[in-house]
């Protein structure tokens, strides 16, 4: 195996309110955001409807898949695409 380095630096905003940051931390990465989140269920709904709220008014486009599934499978995947 060939030498190689890897780097994936991760920042985690952890907090009461730190959901209302999304738009403006999401905004520094461009004008498009792919959101993938399993079947929107009730107690998530509102949360999902605020994430996507936020990143459009900070001019963030927002695409929301939410076909995911536990241990997803390769056509699962391939959903997200289309």
């Amino acid at each position: 195996m060939k030498n190689f380095n890897f780097n994936l630096p991760t920042s985690i905003r952890y907090g009461w309110g730190r959901v209302n940051e999304i738009g403006k931390v999401t905004a520094r990465y461009g004008k498009k955001c792919l959101l993938v989140t399993v079947k929107s269920f009730p107690a998530m709904k509102s949360l999902f409807e605020k994430v996507i709220k936020l990143c459009i008014e900070a001019g963030i486009e927002v695409i929301h898949f939410d076909g995911v599934i536990p241990n997803p499978t390769t056509d699962s995947i391939n959903l997200a695409t289309e």
